[in-house]
């Protein structure tokens, strides 16, 4: 009876690493992503309207997470806004995003079709390979900001992308180590009191990490 009962205890346990570490790095991640976005955003180079759209796309997605919601699109879903966002592709390079040249209304058109399928993937992201895409983009925004400006807040920027991008790796390389026990273990949502214990503790790791990181490229480059 003893022996079932620790068993029973260290599966329980395992249960809630699993799930608050999946809801750290799922939450590491989407600021990771917005991180990259507002630095792009910064440089002047975006629209108010796509901007604004995204802000409070991943706002949403960001307190869906806070309040444990499932906002999660599903894959028909995914493929009848992708079907609906073809018609809307044409009228926004002939209408909404027409330039001067049909050059520039196509790379208009084009960047808001990025951002459209980064919303719709932030909201169906299940796979590694989603999550691998979503943290390409967040890179590709990081480097094309840093060839449309040269402010010295992009610095700021790059700190705190650094900071989240470790704790997105930290967390990543836990979830994926935990997902052979967890198939045969089912998981259920992590209370509140059992995020307190575990994802604060991931948080101190991923900043003094980077904290190290940053001090050490500093030294190197002085």
């Amino acid at each position: 009876m003893e022996n079932k009962s620790t068993t029973s205890s260290g599966r329980s346990a395992r249960r809630q690493s699993a799930t608050s570490v999946d809801r750290f790095f799922a939450v590491s991640l989407l600021l990771m992503l917005g991180t990259g976005f507002v630095t792009l955003a910064s440089t002047g180079k975006l629209d108010a309207l796509s901007v604004t759209l995204v802000f409070i796309a991943l706002g949403v997605r960001l307190w869906g997470y806070a309040t444990g919601r499932n906002l999660q699109l599903s894959p028909r879903t995914v493929t009848r806004l992708a079907l609906l966002y073809i018609p809307f592709f044409i009228l926004d390079f002939l209408v909404f995003s027409a330039g001067s040249t049909s050059l520039e209304s196509m790379l208009n058109a084009t960047v808001h079709l990025v951002l459209f399928a980064t919303l719709t993937k932030v909201f169906s992201a299940v796979t590694r390979r989603d999550y691998a895409y979503l943290a390409a983009l967040s890179l590709l925004m990081i480097l094309a900001a840093a060839v449309l400006t040269i402010n010295s807040t992009f610095l700021v920027f790059l700190v705190i992308y650094l900071l989240f991008a470790i704790s997105t790796l930290i967390s990543y390389e836990i979830k994926r180590s935990t997902e052979t026990s967890r198939r045969t273990v089912p998981t259920r949502p992590a209370t509140a009191a059992e995020r307190s214990r575990i994802e604060p503790a991931l948080a101190r790791t991923a900043a003094c990490l980077g904290l190290v990181l940053v001090a050490t490229a500093g030294l190197f480059f002085f």
